[in-house]
């Protein structure tokens, strides 16, 4: 009996016995109405989902749209929250879907009223696609954009700040606005969770972006990027200095002699056996140490995870000409997308009369004469 029957049956019982009135008759009604309560309750529970078991309760029509590996990302941002750490980084390769991760995260975070603001900062050429996803996957999520007009952009992020939502911005604006993203009504302003999208724009921790950055309050901090490591273990270091907030690699200084200098070493041609010995412990260790705060899935481990390459079995949505959301059936074998072989054009070209007299000005400076003299001598 679905609930509607049961409420038909209730209300029927209610009306004949309403010139009955009896101590056991208001018994039997109250235990009608605590197992119409409970079903009601039953049936709100099947509308969200458990994501593998982390505890994070995920609305079940966003949950469904997920590929596997994603709902393990989803799973991994919340574990950040519910296992004290203040932050983490999301390094899955591009084309992987970190967009769609995070939203899903936010979804249920806010949902399970876990979370109520957010601070998303990103290159401005980002806003437009994030403001896409979202109105795509949450549309009931309030998301406003902290860009353009000082006046819009103060009116949208008092109004997130007053009441919930997500804050979008870009790195150019936290870097000449982070005081007013730092203060609501003239005291310091706290976000649940600042969110850096190509995170590796603050790999260097003394550019003006990073100390922009750091100054804004904020409980948990999670990053995204494709490149954790471009150059040097020193980005990795800031990285995870901004992201878990100074408590889990010590200081630069620390970080250098403990973990750096020796990895480093044990990698040139003439390091000794006792130094490749020690750098590859100090590595381990160093892995060891963030991989609770780290993920990070390539294209081939996930297509190799998979039969034939495919993605996991779950519904693909693509947009037509039109704009339109359109839905590709689960069974049509939808193949992750493989990046092409590189191919590189080289065009020869001439100086400009301009280019030509700034380059031979170039050539006639002293330091630059006698560098090429030396190369010279001693080829």
């Amino acid at each position: 009996m679905d609930t509607e029957d049961k409420m038909e049956t209730y209300q029927r019982f209610i009306q004949e016995g309403k010139d009955v009135a009896s101590e056991k008759l208001e018994s039997r009604i109250k235990t009608i109405e605590e197992l119409l309560a409970q079903s009601d309750s039953e049936e709100e529970d099947e509308e969200f989902v458990n994501v593998n078991g982390s505890g994070l309760m995920l609305f079940k029509e966003l949950y469904d749209k997920l590929y596997d590996y994603q709902i393990n990302g989803v799973a991994f941002l919340y574990s950040l929250c519910r296992d004290g750490r203040k932050g983490g980084i999301l390094a899955d390769d591009m084309g992987l879907g970190k967009t769609i991760q995070v939203i899903s995260f936010l979804s249920g975070m806010y949902d399970n009223e876990l979370a109520k603001h957010t601070l998303l900062v990103m290159p401005t050429s980002l806003i437009t696609n994030w403001t896409k996803e979202f109105a795509k996957w949450t549309p009931g999520m309030r998301v406003k954009e902290f860009h353009g007009s000082r006046e819009e952009r103060t009116m949208n992020l008092e109004k997130i700040q007053r009441a919930s939502g997500v804050i979008i911005t870009t790195y150019t604006m936290l870097m000449n606005n982070w005081q007013q993203l730092s203060s609501y009504n003239g005291k310091e302003f706290t976000w649940d969770y600042m969110i850096l999208d190509e995170a590796h724009k603050i790999k260097s921790s003394t550019t003006k972006t990073a100390k922009s950055a750091y100054a804004i309050p904020s409980k948990n901090r999670v990053l995204l990027t494709g490149t954790p490591v471009q150059n040097n273990l020193k980005e990795l270091w800031a990285l995870f200095d901004f992201a878990c907030q100074g408590t889990l690699l010590g200081t630069a200084k620390t970080f250098k002699t403990e973990y750096e200098h020796p990895i480093t070493r044990a990698r040139e041609k003439d390091t000794t056996p006792g130094e490749k010995a020690l750098g590859s412990r100090m590595s381990e260790n160093l892995m060891a140490i963030i991989k609770p705060y780290f993920l990070r899935r390539t294209k081939a481990e996930v297509q190799k995870n998979n039969k034939k390459g495919q993605l996991p079995c779950k519904e693909e949505y693509s947009e037509t000409k039109d704009g339109k959301v359109q839905n590709i059936p689960k069974d049509s074998g939808a193949v992750m997308t493989a990046l092409t072989r590189k191919n590189d054009l080289i065009v020869w070209t001439y100086l400009s009369l301009v280019q030509e007299d700034i380059y031979r000005q170039f050539l006639s400076l002293d330091h630059i004469r006698a560098a090429h003299d030396n190369q010279i001598t001693s080829s």
